[in-house]
């Protein structure tokens, strides 16, 4: 068992340091980060910091390329031809990076 002396010193430092910390429960931050943007600000700021996606960009890369078909461009990456124009038909389709790899490795 521990002495007086150690027991009285351990005592001594939780009556000094222990202090008790009482919170009040808030509204969580993201209501008041919401509260203070509009959300016209909200869709100019996302405009403005939007990047083309990968798709734009390899398609815009093909067409600066000058490649004379389309044809030409699935043919030589070994695409088929509805997958090709899936892709390029469909803004939300999300390209594989082999497929697209492929493509600009093909280009070149």
């Amino acid at each position: 068992m521990l002495d007086k002396k150690i027991l009285a010193d351990l005592q001594e430092y939780i009556d000094q340091n222990l202090s008790i910390i009482l919170y009040e429960k808030s509204a969580p931050l993201e209501d008041f980060v919401l509260e203070s943007i509009s959300p016209l600000e909200i869709e100019t700021f996302i405009a403005q910091k939007r990047k083309p996606t990968l798709q734009k960009v390899l398609f815009d890369f093909i067409d600066k390329k000058g490649a004379a078909s389309d044809s030409e461009i699935y043919k030589k990456a070994g695409i088929d031809r509805r997958h090709f124009s899936k892709i390029r038909s469909n803004p939300g389709y999300s390209l594989a990076r082999i497929l697209s790899l492929r493509l600009l490795w093909r280009l070149n």
